[in-house]
C-alpha cells in the first residue's frame, strides 16, 4: 500500500472515530526515509514528530528547502538532560517533557533565547517501570511548580498506552488523563490544550476517548 492510501485510510479513521475532536496527526519519521518525509508533506502532512534530537536536527538541515513555514518538527522521544540546549527552540513542541527537573533545564536554555518554548507533560499512564513520565499523583502534586516556569508553555499532556491494553484499562487511563487535562484547564481556563495520546496499534481507540494528537509512524511509513 502507497503512503497516499495509507494516509487515506488514517484520515477516514479520523474522521470515523474523533466525532467532534479536531484531532492533529503527528507523522513519527523516526524510521522514514528523506524521500518519504517529504512525499509525506507532499500529501499533505505538516506536522513530524522525531525521537532523537541530533539525527533530527540533521534532517532537518537536509531537507528544509522542500518544505514551507507551515512545516512543524515536535520532539516526541526521550529529551536527554544533555540535549536540551540542541532541542529548545528547534522544535515548535517538546512533547516528552517528563521530570520537574528537566523543565528547568529547558526553561533556563528558553530564557538565553528569550523565547517561550511550547511542551507537553509526559504521564506514565501505565505504571510501567521502563516508561518514562510523572505519575498521575505526582503530576498533580508539582502542578503549581510546573506553571511556574516563566519561559515554558505547557500546552497540554502526552501518555502511551500499555501494548494491548484492555478496553477497560484504556477506559480508566482517559478518565484519568481528562482528570490531569482538567486541573490544567482550571489553572489556565483562556488556554487551549491538547491530550496526545495514540499511535499506529491504539490511535483509533484513543480517538473514540477524546485524543487530540495521535502520534503515527509504522501505520504511514511502515
Amino acid at each position: 500500500m502507497s503512503l497516499k492510501e495509507k494516509l487515506k485510510t488514517i484520515n477516514k479513521n479520523i474522521s470515523n472515530f474523533a466525532g467532534q475532536h479536531n484531532v492533529k496527526l503527528i507523522a513519527v519519521s523516526k524510521y522514514a526515509s528523506d524521500e518519504q518525509v517529504i512525499e509525506a508533506y507532499s500529501e499533505g502532512i505538516r506536522i513530524f514528530g522525531e525521537s532523537y534530537v541530533v539525527s533530527a536536527l540533521d534532517r532537518i538541515n537536509r531537507i528544509s528547502n522542500n518544505f514551507n513555514s507551515d512545516v512543524e518538527w515536535h520532539l516526541v522521544g526521550t529529551l536527554q538532560k544533555n540535549k536540551v540546549k540542541k532541542a529548545v527552540g528547534n522544535f515548535r513542541l517538546i512533547q516528552s517533557v517528563n521530570s520537574l527537573d528537566l523543565l528547568k533545564s529547558i526553561d533556563e536554555h528558553s530564557a538565553l533565547l528569550g523565547i517561550r518554548q511550547a511542551v507537553l507533560i509526559q504521564i506514565n499512564i501505565s505504571n510501567e517501570a521502563n516508561k518514562n513520565g510523572f505519575t498521575p499523583s505526582s503530576f498533580t502534586n508539582e502542578l503549581n511548580n510546573l506553571l511556574n516556569f516563566k519561559n515554558i508553555e505547557i500546552r497540554g499532556l502526552m501518555a502511551m498506552n500499555a501494548h494491548l491494553s484492555s478496553e477497560s484499562t484504556l477506559d480508566e487511563n482517559f478518565r484519568i488523563m481528562r482528570n490531569l487535562l482538567s486541573l490544567l484547564q482550571n489553572q489556565r481556563p483562556n488556554a487551549e490544550f491538547d491530550l496526545s495520546i495514540g499511535m499506529s496499534s491504539d490511535y483509533c481507540a484513543a480517538l473514540q476517548r477524546g485524543s487530540t494528537m495521535i502520534r503515527i509512524g509504522k501505520a504511514l511509513f511502515g
